[in-house]
């Protein structure tokens, strides 16, 4: 789930209030780019009688693969991270970097669509994540835009064709592991090869497992019951637990996806097994 620290829209605190009301006993926030969001509620979490795993999602791109919008962005899960080591603070600085360098490319490319966005009202809006939903969000908030206008549509083109993370997926695993990290593959169903749109087979899984994957999200919104038992099937090839979430965005008042999924303290504890130990 996300909070405002990246591009959502709930405060660490109300995600734990919502997960105590729904009886809840582990969560994890796993905000895009920055665990400031996990930081934060890492303090408050044990008055809410919730375990947070601290963990992160991550923007890779991986050659011969399409994700997100058929754009390069193919996302990674991390949890159990250990937070406080100082590889893992550098790492966050340049995701950081990252992300800024990607809004400055695609505010370029918005202002010869005569959208006049600079990287600093993107960085007014979110300051710890100046991601494409801040983008909208800012042009929205700059009143850049006309109510008729598909604004979502225009950015996620403009920001999918002129820019791309400079995390390969490899290099991102390996990141999450040095942090001592259990890496987990994002809303697999979103991913295709590039060069004729095949949905990710049991080859493309199998380069990965090779790269140090160590799970695969099956329960998750964008995965149709067919899709599961397909990416169940997968990881039970590569003898890889499974995750899932609600991949929660909404403020409070408005989880609606909260607590949707059928997830089991068995999937948690699998996935606890594969933690890592951090060298040094």
């Amino acid at each position: 789930m996300h909070t405002y620290f990246s591009d959502g829209r709930a405060s660490p605190q109300e995600l734990l209030e919502r997960a105590r009301q729904l009886g809840l006993k582990t969560i994890a926030i796993t905000d895009h780019e920055t665990t400031q969001g996990s930081r934060q509620g890492q303090a408050i979490a044990a008055q809410y009688g919730v375990e947070l795993i601290p963990a992160i999602e991550i923007t890779c791109y991986w050659d011969g693969y399409t994700g997100h919008g058929g754009g390069p962005d193919i996302d990674l899960l991390g949890y159990f991270l250990e937070l406080d080591t100082e590889s893992w603070q550098k790492t966050e600085v340049r995701l950081f970097e990252g992300m800024v360098a990607r809004a400055e490319a695609t505010c370029r490319a918005l202002q010869k669509h005569g959208y006049p966005l600079r990287v600093e009202d993107v960085l007014e809006t979110n300051p710890t994540y100046p991601g494409l939903l801040p983008m909208v969000r800012t042009l929205q908030r700059m009143n850049l835009i006309t109510p008729s206008q598909d604004v979502v549509s225009v950015v996620e083109s403009v920001y999918y064709s002129t820019s791309q993370s400079p995390l390969s997926i490899e290099e991102g695993i390996q990141l999450l592991h040095d942090a001592g990290g259990v890496v987990v593959l994002a809303h697999p169903s979103i991913i295709h090869r590039a060069s004729d749109g095949e949905p990710l087979t049991e080859r493309g899984v199998m380069d990965l497992v090779a790269m140090g994957l160590d799970g695969i999200e099956v329960f998750h919104h964008r995965l149709r019951e067919r899709q599961r038992r397909h990416f169940a099937m997968l990881a039970k090839m590569f003898r890889l637990p499974i995750s899932g979430g609600s991949d929660e965005h909404g403020g409070s008042g408005e989880l609606r996806r909260f607590g949707s999924e059928p997830i089991t303290q068995e999937i948690v504890e699998s996935l606890r097994a594969k933690r890592r130990k951090v060298k040094g």
